[in-house]
């Protein structure tokens, strides 16, 4: 099958879309399909294209000199870009990954041939709760197929699309990449915490929706409570959330037990999972958290927001822990559990593999997918 793929997150970009696009046209392209991933972006530079994984990337730079016709430039670039490579590639299904931008993309291109958008946006979630469907419906109309990544995505995607043409797919994970190791010391030496120091993980990009904030809010009760614990947070971008962050801490007295890693390569995230005795998700909204089922492939007990499709990864005390969303005090009161039961904390971790091998491996979400593209080519 050729398979064209249009996101503006993608390598070597740093986040869950970009994450998901690699992965699953790594897998695609592993199981004998042609695969071509278009990623646009504003700004100087020259378009290129590169093999990587089995795959054909295409980089497709948009000068950025005017910004009130940047929109519109880049959209026609696109569409004419993919366009081209439909003819030349026989593309058959043109699958996108952004609520916005690519949405025009190929609304604009590809006549004649299956359309499938991955619904991972959180936008989209707000112009459903204001009931702003004629944008929605504007924006997704030529979809064929409309894949979700969470229970509630799913359903919310009826909207748009009609149960008929919703499905439910989650997130995958690399278990092979991510899977149980030990400690990396020299890890931990880097980021100045001692070998006897338990440490709680927080791999989440600084983005409001991720509720990092709660997690800063809950450093000073588990530190009161675990007198040797340090706390890692690995995740980038948005400024303003950081300078957030960074005061609620300085304010609460915990900046000197907390790393604040910045944005790190997925590549490198194995062994931040490695040195994590709990891992947290604290977002106040999220799909399949990729971050999640990485911990969990790493054997790592998680304590997450019951919200969207955190719920999905986690049966609460038996693959994990949940909490309600924006409740620091629930966050502290189940990391400090966990902390005090290495019996819990293995049991938990022991659990999450088993799930991540069952339900959650690249391998079985691609398969999953290609049904949705044979579905709409009949």
């Amino acid at each position: 099958m050729n398979i064209c793929m249009v996101s503006r997150d993608f390598y070597p970009d740093i986040g869950g879309i970009a994450s998901h696009v690699l992965e699953l046209s790594k897998e695609l392209a592993g199981h004998g399909h042609n695969v071509h991933v278009v990623r646009v972006s504003y700004g100087k530079g020259t378009d290129e294209i590169k093999k990587m994984h089995g795959f054909t990337a295409h980089y497709v730079h948009i000068p950025g000199s005017i910004p009130k016709l940047r929109f519109l430039i880049s959209g026609i670039r696109a569409a004419a870009y993919i366009n081209k490579l439909i003819r030349t590639e026989k593309i058959e299904v043109l699958h996108w990954h952004d609520y916005v931008s690519s949405s025009i993309e190929t609304k604009i291109s590809g006549r004649g041939i299956s359309k499938v958008f991955t619904n991972h946006s959180s936008n989209y979630l707000e112009d459903v709760g204001r009931k702003r469907f004629h944008i929605i419906r504007y924006m997704l109309s030529h979809a064929d197929a409309v894949i979700a990544p969470s229970r509630e995505l799913w359903e919310k995607s009826f909207a748009i699309a009609g149960q008929e043409k919703a499905f439910y797919i989650p997130n995958g994970v690399d278990a092979q990449k991510f899977r149980p190791v030990k400690s990396n010391v020299a890890l931990k030496k880097k980021l100045g915490i001692a070998s006897n120091e338990k440490v709680v993980l927080c791999p989440r990009r600084l983005e409001p929706k991720n509720g990092v904030i709660y997690f800063a809010k809950a450093v000073p009760g588990i530190a009161r409570k675990v007198k040797k614990c340090r706390f890692v947070i690995v995740g980038g971008g948005f400024p303003e959330e950081r300078e957030k962050i960074e005061k609620e801490l300085k304010e609460n007295g915990s900046s000197k037990k907390v790393v604040l890693a910045g944005a790190v390569e997925n590549s490198e995230m194995p062994a931040y999972y490695s040195i994590a005795d709990v891992v947290v998700l604290p977002s106040i909204m999220e799909a399949t958290s990729i971050a999640g089922l990485e911990a969990m492939a790493c054997g790592k007990p998680l304590v997450g927001s019951n919200i969207g499709g955190i719920p999905e990864i986690i049966e609460n005390n038996r693959t994990g822990i949940l909490v309600e969303p924006a409740q620091h005090r629930q966050i502290e009161l189940k990391v400090n559990e966990l902390l005090l039961d290495k019996a819990a904390m293995e049991r938990l971790g022991r659990n999450a593999r088993k799930k991540i091998e069952k339900k959650f491996t690249w391998e079985i979400i691609a398969g999953k997918t290609i049904e949705v593209y044979r579905r709409c080519m009949l």
